[in-house]
């Protein structure tokens, strides 16, 4: 579940602001449309529906800025992983390691700790 879905029931009473019950009610009651503060109810409902959806609209950027940061996380960590490979297979394919011996568990762990001891890890 996203987070931005707490933001569901703000964005439906500003949306309801916006729409202006008072004026919905005033319909009914035509008097009420000679009265100033009426007309300064109405005006404000309005206005605070209008900000209310920009401020929601800025709290979803910054949601959905926060999501695409952790893919970029994971996609810099998963291209140091692959550089890291890369430059182990660079390393195994430029000579001859006939040193470490022919592929017994212990010259594999030994040729391993020679690569880390070279090029280090991906983390440090």
């Amino acid at each position: 579940l996203l987070p931005e879905r707490r933001y569901l029931l703000v964005l439906l009473l500003c949306l309801l602001l916006l729409q202006n019950p008072l004026l919905a009610y005033a319909y009914f009651h035509p008097w009420m449309y000679s009265k100033a503060s009426f007309h300064s109810a109405a005006d404000a409902l309005m206005g605070i529906g209008v900000h209310g959806i920009l401020m929601l609209w800025l709290c979803l950027f910054q949601g959905l800025r926060y999501h695409s940061a952790s893919i970029s996380r994971k996609r810099a960590k998963q291209q140091r992983q692959a550089l890291e490979l890369r430059r182990a297979a660079k390393y195994i394919a430029q000579g001859d390691h006939t040193q470490y011996g022919t592929g017994t568990e212990d010259s594999i762990s030994r040729y391993t700790a020679s690569y880390y001891e070279q090029y280090g890890d991906v983390d440090g």
